[in-house]
């Protein structure tokens, strides 16, 4: 419905990369990926920004056309 594709891969030693894209027109300020893999600190490894995921939840701006992969 909002055009946003998520989801996580492990890679062999079982470090998780989780992929955030928003394939629509429209902007969400605070977009909310509940089911998160682990709480803690997380580095976008396009744009180097960082985010913290609590509680299994992460809230991250998503810009429209952009895409964010996050790992630990």
């Amino acid at each position: 419905e909002n055009s946003i594709l998520s989801y996580v891969r492990w890679n062999d030693e079982g470090s998780p990369a989780v992929v955030i894209a928003n394939l629509g027109d429209r902007s969400f300020p605070e977009y909310e990926i509940s089911h998160f893999p682990s709480d803690g600190l997380w580095k976008d490894s396009l744009n180097g920004s960082t985010a913290e995921a609590k509680d299994g939840k992460l809230t991250i701006e998503l810009l429209p056309f952009s895409a964010q992969v996050f790992t630990r």
